[in-house]
Order: C-alpha cells, then structure tokens, then sequence
C-alpha cells in the first residue's frame, strides 16, 4: 500500500499545477479498447500473405484427407460411396499439396541470403537452407523436370532435414525463461509436426489417421499464430 501511495503521489508532483485537482480517475483513464475489425478483413489480409495463403491451402487439404479417412467407416460409407466423394476429395489433396510446392518455390534464396547476412552461422538456418533445396528437387523430379525415380531421395531427404530442425527448434524453445501463450503456440505446433515426420523419417506403419490429425492440428495452429499477429 504505501509503495502505491507513493508511486501516485510522485506522478501528481509531475502534473501541471492547474491539473492537480482533477479527480483520480480522469489522470490514469486507460485508453479504450481497439475495435475489433471485421472477420473478412482479417481473412483477406491473411490470404495475402504467402504463409497464410499455405496455412488455409493446408487446412482445406488435411480436411478433405480427413473426410476421406472417415468416409470409410461403416456408419456414412453409404452416403459416402453415393455421393463419389473419393472421386472430389483426392484430386483435390492431391493438386493442393503440389500447390503447397509450388508457392514455396525458391524459399531457399531467402534462407540462403540471411545465413549470408547474420555475423554468426546458425546450425539450423544452415539445415532449413538444405531441406528447403531438397523440397525444390522434389517437386522438379515429381513433374518429370528431374528423373523421377529420384523423388523418393529427394522427399527423405527433406523429411530428415525437417525432422532434425524440429528438434532444434523443440530444444531452443525448452531454453526460453518466459513461456507464454507465444511460446505454447509455437511448440503445440512443432509437436504437431514432429508426430508427422517421425511417420515419413523412420518409416513407421501407422493408421494413415495419425498423419492426417496432426498435420491437420499444426495447420490450424500456424493459422491461429497468424491471425493474432494480424489482429494484433
């Protein structure tokens, strides 16, 4: 209390002689809150960033595999088959991820220009530089620019890349004295992707669900990281 008292009092010394009578409430009177702004504003300025652009494409993309997976069981089968849903859905994942690709084209040259710029290397930066090489590679031999027997290398090897910056990441965040919602954010989601590339890296035969849940779960969260920082 005293400590509040004196805080205050210290403040008043330094209002303008005419303000020291103003009620206690006009002289710490908070700002209002910012409106809120419209949800179709957000979205539109959220599809103009090539991030959010791939964080919706992916979400549309695991919904439709996750559709898919359901489609099969026994309780809507039936509507399922009826209404050719497979037929829809898997051309769809399917161009959405080569879309996915395609936007992320040429991310190494970023990659590859920072690394130049910051005055120490980071292991990591240097490990995203080859993975996002790799991701190229891939997409090149799986059009038929490249041999095409070679794009299962080129996807391991991505995977790997993916899966060793990951942990890195996961362990750089562990250090981090100030854990708040941010950070809880930011490792939800590379838990997410870590349950995915462990599937690809060490060739795990699990239920196809498993990937499709958590890729499903890491595209909303990378999502909902980007519309709080465009609300923000």
């Amino acid at each position: 209390m005293s400590e509040n008292i004196k805080h205050r009092s210290t403040v008043i010394k330094d209002v303008a002689p005419e303000s020291i009578n103003m009620p206690e409430k006009d002289l710490y009177k908070r700002d209002p809150p910012k409106p809120r702004r419209p949800t179709v504003d957000v979205i539109v300025e959220i599809l103009q960033k090539r991030d959010g652009k791939d964080k919706s494409i992916k979400i549309i993309q695991y919904t439709a595999k996750l559709i898919m997976i359901l489609g099969k069981t026994p309780a809507v089968s039936s509507a399922y088959a009826k209404y050719g849903l497979d037929a829809r859905l898997s051309p769809l994942a399917r161009e959405l991820s080569m879309f996915r690709k395609v936007i992320k084209l040429f991310d190494w040259v970023k990659t590859l220009r920072e690394i130049q710029e910051d005055d120490e290397l980071d292991w990591i930066s240097l490990v995203d530089l080859y993975t996002e090489i790799m991701d190229d590679l891939y997409f090149y031999a799986k059009i038929g620019v490249l041999d095409k027997r070679l794009t299962d290398r080129f996807a391991r090897q991505a995977d790997i890349g993916w899966f060793i910056t990951i942990f890195g990441n996961l362990y750089r965040k562990s250090q981090v004295s100030v854990k708040g919602k941010a950070w809880r954010l930011d490792v939800a989601k590379l838990l997410c992707d870590l349950v995915f590339c462990t599937i690809d890296v060490f060739e795990i035969p699990a239920d196809g669900s498993w990937q499709i849940v958590s890729g499903l779960a890491s595209a909303s969260v990378g999502y909902y990281k980007i519309w709080r920082k465009v609300c923000i």
